[in-house]
């Protein structure tokens, strides 16, 4: 399935994709540092790394964009993690922000 997802997501050239397997975090972070993909797509058949995923969603300020799809084949569903900062000055900015996802 993370193939297929992969494949679809590729086909679309405002995204850039990185497309590698994960089986050495510190190497992987470099990929992802010198790529910067709009979009990676990751099997959690594979190393899923939970805090990997948080250091990478939250580390280069300069990949804005960055989204990460967590494909779990098992039972045909995704998890989309997105990074994300927004300026609130208002309470009502927050709301909006927790109502929207």
């Amino acid at each position: 399935m993370d193939e297929g997802i992969k494949s679809l997501v590729k086909s679309k050239p405002e995204f850039e994709v990185l497309s590698v397997t994960c089986t050495d975090p510190a190497r992987f972070l470099q990929d992802v540092a010198r790529v910067h993909p709009d979009v990676i797509v990751w099997s959690d058949a594979g190393l899923l790394d939970w805090a990997l995923i948080s250091e990478l969603l939250h580390s280069s300020p300069d990949q804005e964009s960055l989204r990460m799809v967590v494909v779990h084949a098992d039972n045909n569903t995704l998890e989309i993690y997105d990074k994300r900062t927004l300026t609130i000055t208002r309470k009502d900015d927050l709301i909006n922000l927790v109502r929207q996802g």
